[in-house]
Parts: structure tokens; C-alpha cells; sequence
């Protein structure tokens, strides 16, 4: 019993390790207005640590005009 039981708590330990290290990967944004890609010269869009996106705000709304 105490054998299941351990296999099962490493089981478990490993998913996790290996959800997290996949989630914590960086993947670039590209924000697309109107099918034109817009190019952030100065400020990066980013996913915080709510998982919001966080855009600058004046390059989206010179792009829809």
C-alpha cells in the first residue's frame, strides 16, 4: 500500500513540475487590428500574472484610427 501510495505522490509531483516549466515559457505577442500587425516600438504587450494581456493602449487606437 505504502508503494502505490508513493508511485501515485511522484506521479503527482511530476505533472506539476512539468505543467509549470510548459506555462513558463515566453510567448511573443502579436496583436493584429483589422489584419495589419501592429509593431510596438518602445512598450511590449505582456500577460501579467492574472493572465491579462496588457497592451499600449495609443498603438491600438492609431491603428483603428
Amino acid at each position: 500500500m505504502k508503494k502505490i501510495a508513493f508511485i501515485l505522490v511522484l506521479i503527482t509531483v511530476v505533472s506539476t513540475i512539468l505543467t509549470v516549466n510548459i506555462f513558463a515559457a515566453k510567448i511573443p505577442l502579436r496583436v493584429v487590428v483589422n489584419g495589419n500587425r501592429i509593431n510596438f516600438p518602445d512598450a511590449q504587450p505582456f500577460i501579467d500574472e492574472n493572465g491579462r494581456t496588457q497592451v499600449p493602449v495609443r498603438f491600438v487606437s492609431e491603428a483603428l484610427g
